[in-house]
């Protein structure tokens, strides 16, 4: 659990270091219009903070826990029991 509770944060953070570069990109297309440019930087990050919300509140009943990043990144001998995991 120890080692799970370290790649959490890292998985989160590298999903929101690519969305964090999708809206910069969209901003700097529009540098010629500062206030639109930022107008939609500020909407693109609420939207990617109410998807991230949505996904972390919803993704243990959708998804099987074999299908998650941090479940791929554990050893075989460190992957806790799918019943223990699968307990929110």
């Amino acid at each position: 659990m120890q080692k799970i509770n370290r790649l959490a944060p890292m998985v989160v953070w590298k999903g929101f270091g690519f969305f964090w570069v999708a809206i910069c990109t969209a901003m700097s297309g529009l540098i010629f219009d500062l206030a639109l440019a930022c107008r939609v930087g500020a909407l693109l990050a609420l939207v990617v903070a109410a998807a991230m919300q949505y996904m972390a509140e919803t993704y243990h009943r959708v998804k099987r826990i074999s299908e998650t990043e941090i479940w791929i990144l554990l050893a075989l001998e460190e992957r806790p029991s799918k019943e223990t995991a699968r307990k929110s």
